[in-house]
């Protein structure tokens, strides 16, 4: 009797459950692809999210301290511009005392203006503007400081003579003026 041997082949490689196990193996590296890259992108999201909140904080930070340097600036250009107004306001008062002086001892003398000019509180250009006048406007002077050129008019404030178009009779000389 004769033996018959044959040979079975292995189907589980090649076949059908051969097949299955590459699907899984195959599904199961995607979904790890899959997975890493939504965690890569929910990552970068939060971080981005960090940052811009970093970021806007940084603004508003930034925007505060702006707002309150600008409000300690005009506070104290607020200040300063009480300080000159009150500064002038008494140069002022002491021209016109000055003035009413000079009108006691003689009348005022008609004068033109040449241009455009500042009326000053003081004899000089380092004393506060009074007003500002134009070219052609009729103003009464009454005395002159021993400063050359500048002149007391009749409103207690005081003009630069090169501005003014008319000589005058010698006038009473304001010696001392502190504002």
């Amino acid at each position: 009797m004769s033996r018959k041997f044959y040979i079975v082949q292995d189907r589980d490689e090649d076949g059908f459950f051969a097949s299955v196990k590459r699907h899984i193996t195959a599904f199961v590296v995607m979904a790890l692809v899959l997975f890493l890259a939504f965690a890569i992108v929910i990552g970068s999201t939060l971080v981005g999210m960090v940052k811009g909140d970093f970021e806007q904080q940084q603004r508003v930070e930034a925007s505060a301290t702006r707002l309150a340097e600008q409000q300690r600036v005009t506070e104290q250009r607020r200040v300063e511009a009480a300080q000159a107004k009150a500064t002038a306001s008494a140069q002022l008062a002491k021209a016109a005392a000055a003035a009413e002086l000079a009108k006691a001892n003689g009348p005022a003398y008609k004068a033109t203006l040449r241009g455009d000019t500042e009326l000053r509180a003081g004899p000089g250009s380092t004393y506060g503007v009074v007003s500002v006048v134009k070219e052609g406007l009729e103003v009464g002077v009454v005395a002159r400081s021993s400063l050359d050129p500048w002149y007391l008019l009749d409103d207690g404030s005081w003009i630069d003579g090169a501005y003014l178009s008319s000589t005058f009779p010698p006038l009473p000389v304001i010696n001392r003026y502190r504002a």
